[in-house]
């Protein structure tokens, strides 16, 4: 008859999960730890203990079922899992200077990542309506687990002999949704042109000075591509330079809110140095 092994979860807590494998390791004992970004477990041959970030209600991984459920199905899965696609999801204007904005516009795309998966044929439905009515502090971990990394070390009488990183199936596939809308904003800043001053994720900011014709233009690429916008009232932008990184602060729906992006414009212009050079 198999032993039956004993099982705990507790909220993370990096020391006591030091201290558990340093115990381990003395006692010369085989043991794996699997770690994550939402968790560690280090799984004895008499108990699992199981450390976790947050505690998600249960509907988190009933959505992220539906939604492998559907990646299994949909006749797209296999084309872009076998693509390359980029994890970029920022930049910022080229020659952007520091500068203080009493209002800037800012257009953010609405739910960016549920309307992707199901404007490209990958989730039914069925999947897109759970998600969207689920809230967005829920909605993103069930749709970010598809990409989940983890380590998985194995110790054999104390020792580490196998160290493994293992990636979910499904990643490319939250890969290439951020490629989708990292291109839908870069599609947007260059009709922007000087109007531009940055994007993140899946929101753009813009001088209130653009005009129309080009906001309206933007707006239009929006809707046509099965995208909804929004409106975001933004006050007291400041943007700084630290040598190659962007420092930016403003008000954001009356909060807060700080970015800090590295400039890429930076490593682009010196290609560009270095190709007249070679043209010279």
């Amino acid at each position: 008859m198999r032993k039956k092994t004993n099982a705990a979860t507790y909220y993370k807590n990096p020391s006591l999960q030091e201290s558990i494998i340093r115990y381990y390791k003395e006692k010369q004992l085989n043991f794996v730890v699997k770690h994550s970004n939402y968790n560690t477990q280090i799984i004895g041959s008499e108990a699992t203990l199981k450390f976790i970030q947050t505690e998600h209600p249960i509907r988190v991984f009933v959505a992220y079922n539906k939604i492998v459920k559907d990646l299994k199905e949909s006749p797209k899965t296999v084309e872009i899992l076998q693509g390359e696609w980029s994890t970029d999801n920022f930049d910022s204007r080229n020659g952007l200077k520091p500068a203080f904005y009493k209002k800037i516009l800012n257009l953010d795309i609405s739910s960016a990542y549920p309307y992707c998966l199901w404007i490209n044929k990958l989730i039914t439905q069925d999947t897109f309506n759970y998600l969207m009515a689920m809230p967005k502090t829920e909605r993103l971990p069930a749709i970010g687990m598809i990409a989940k990394k983890s380590v998985w070390i194995t110790y054999t009488a104390g020792k580490a002999d196998s160290w493994e990183l293992k990636e979910g199936f499904y990643a490319n596939i939250f890969f290439y949704v951020i490629q989708q809308i990292t291109d839908l904003m870069a599609w947007a800043a260059e009709i922007a042109g000087d109007s531009f001053l940055f994007y993140w994720v899946d929101g753009i900011f813009l001088k209130p000075s653009i005009p129309k014709k080009k906001l309206d233009e933007i707006t239009r690429i929006f809707s046509e591509q099965g995208y909804y916008f929004k409106y975001e009232k933004v006050e007291n932008c400041n943007i700084v330079r630290d040598g190659d990184k962007l420092l930016i602060n403003m008000i954001k729906n009356g909060q807060e809110k700080p970015y800090q992006m590295y400039d890429k414009n930076l490593a682009r212009n010196f290609t560009k140095v270095l190709q007249q050079l070679e043209n010279a």
